[in-house]
């Protein structure tokens, strides 16, 4: 029997020893787990591949709990939960939750609660609360959601987190963007990072309204100060110049940066 696990790029085929029963899924659609003493695993892999095989193998794709739907160049695919979508470049896929979409280049992928979007260069990747959202260069990857989940954008990308504790990236000379507290920004050589969060930046960066900061030398710290006239004020600080060091983190008190540990996890 053949049998397939896991989330996110983290699939497996894997054919166990002897028949194993698959309850339905729930009243919400969710799958019911799979027990075995021990298998084999046959092929690892993005979830799209991995029911590709099944397929291919003589699975009936319409008893699969994940569906999968491809479609070509400008193409556009689409399925529910627990699904794979994928299109070509300039294409479009959607996903519903616990599902992945992906395109190619210059596409638009977006996928629902917990799922998994992927683009590549120049394309846009969403995923909303507790999935992952990651783009080529020059991309735009977004987080949607009130908290968890992370966006990634490859060099020249813009990648945002819109929620709390989100985790976003951006590559050589990208933007990392937050809109609430409590998450982790980084960013490569050149780049910005701009929203509250624990941020990790290269060499020649600009950080803007942080909770913590880590950066390289020549980097840009701006962080506002509350004032009784009710306007902010704000400080700036070059690292590597006043006594702020290359790739310590700071936080601010009362006013003024203050060397930290690491910062914590999310």
């Amino acid at each position: 029997m053949i049998d397939y696990v896991g989330t996110f790029e983290d699939w497996a085929l894997v054919r166990v020893e002897s028949y194993v029963a698959v309850a339905p899924p729930d009243e919400i659609g969710r799958p019911s787990a799979v027990k075995f003493h021990s298998g084999v695993i046959m092929l690892s892999g993005p979830r799209r591949t991995i029911l590709s095989e099944l397929i291919a193998l003589g699975a009936d794709p319409r008893q699969l709990v994940g569906r999968l739907a491809k479609a070509g160049d400008r193409g556009c695919a689409a399925v529910g939960r627990h699904g794979a979508a994928h299109a070509g470049r300039a294409g479009w896929a959607f996903a519903g939750a616990h599902s992945d979409s992906s395109v190619g280049d210059k596409g638009v992928a977006i996928a629902g609660f917990a799922g998994f979007a992927s683009a590549g260069a120049g394309g846009i990747a969403m995923a909303e609360e507790n999935g992952v959202a990651v783009a080529g260069a020059g991309g735009l990857a977004i987080s949607e959601g009130k908290r968890y989940g992370a966006a990634h954008a490859g060099t020249g990308g813009l990648a945002i987190g819109d929620g709390r504790f989100k985790t976003v990236g951006a590559g050589v000379g990208g933007v990392a963007l937050a809109t609430s507290y409590g998450g982790a920004l980084t960013v490569g050589d050149d780049g910005v990072a701009f929203g509250p969060g624990h941020v990790t930046l290269g060499r020649n960066c600009v950080a803007i309204g942080f909770e913590t900061v880590s950066a390289g030398e020549g980097s840009l710290l701006v962080w506002s100060i509350a004032s009784e006239a009710g306007a902010p004020r704000y400080e700036t600080a070059i690292v590597g110049a006043g006594g702020v060091l290359p790739n310590i983190r700071y936080g601010v008190d009362a006013g003024a940066l203050k060397p930290l540990g690491d910062p914590p996890e999310i």
